[in-house]
Formats: structure tokens, sequence, C-alpha cells
């Protein structure tokens, strides 16, 4: 009896399983149509490695791209030290040249009153300064020789400051 329990069990066990399992449909592919999917897949894969080529390519020349946008960069800034000494130079330049006007325009004034001096010193005394009553009123051989001497020392600081002006003049004009 004990047999005949387990073949029906084994018996009701096996068709009740092979009703679960025939219920479920299969498809069996054939070979042509496992073929053709291999195909497609690797038709995807050449497509798939082509962008990815192109990609690379492309992240590729951004890299160049990028690598020549940092080499202009810092030739910019090579540029922008270089012009911002030139023009530190420059400024520089342009104080000196100030204080060198300054310092002729004060040159200028200076002689311009020793001239003016003069010219008051001329009028007070008649207007009158003839060089050859000066020289000529000596009383003695020394005193001419002195006096000529003080003539001549006169007439050519009077015309070395009035050629200094003229000089200077012209150098501030030029600045």
């Amino acid at each position: 009896m004990k047999k005949t329990i387990v073949t029906i069990a084994t018996v009701s066990v096996i068709g009740f399983g092979s009703s679960i399992f025939i219920q479920q449909p299969v498809h069996a592919e054939t070979l042509s149509q496992l073929h053709n999917k291999q195909e497609n897949i690797q038709d995807q894969r050449s497509q798939i490695k082509a962008n990815l080529s192109k990609a690379e390519a492309q992240i590729a020349d951004l890299l160049i791209d990028l690598e020549e946008l940092n080499k202009e960069i810092a030739e910019n800034k090579q540029a922008l030290k270089a012009n911002e000494k030139q023009l530190n130079n420059t400024t520089k330049q342009i104080t000196t040249t100030k204080d060198e006007i300054d310092e002729l325009q004060a040159a200028i004034d200076k002689r311009y009153e020793i001239l003016k001096q003069r010219a008051v010193s001329y009028q007070q005394s008649g207007g009158n300064l003839n060089y050859l009553d000066v020289i000529f009123g000596s009383t003695s051989f020394g005193d001419f020789i002195g006096r000529i001497t003080a003539v001549t020392k006169i007439t050519e600081s009077d015309q070395e400051i009035m050629n200094k002006i003229a000089d200077d003049k012209k150098l501030v004009e030029e600045n």
C-alpha cells in the first residue's frame, strides 16, 4: 500500500507540475534569427564605437583649443605686465619732465627779475648809461682797465642772461 500511495503522489505531482509548465509558451528562435540579432547588435556596437570616436575627437579638439587659449591668456598677462611697467616709466618721466619745466620756469623768472632790476637801475640813473662815459671817466690806467673789465662783464652777463632765457623758453616749449 505504501508503494501505491507513493506512486499516486508521484504521478499527481508530475501531472500538476507539467500542467504549470505547459501553460507557458516556449519560443525557440531559429538560427537565422539569432544571426540577425547578432548582426544588429554588432551594427549597434559599431555605431556606438563610431560615435565614441567622434566624441573623443571632439574632446581632443577642445583640449587643443583650451591649451591655445591658455597660451594666449599667459601671453596677454605678460603683455599687460609689460604695459603696466611702461606706463609706470612714462608716468615717472612725465613727473620728471614737469619738475624740470618748473625748475626752468623758476630760472627764467629769476633772470627776468635781474634784468628788471637792471632796467630800473638804468632808468633811475637817468636812462642814459653810456659805456664810453664810464670807461673814459677813469682817472688812471688801472682804473681804465678795471672799468673796461667791469663793462665787459656786465655786457657779457646781460647777453648770457638773454641767451639762457631764450634757451630755457625753447626747452619749456619742447617739453
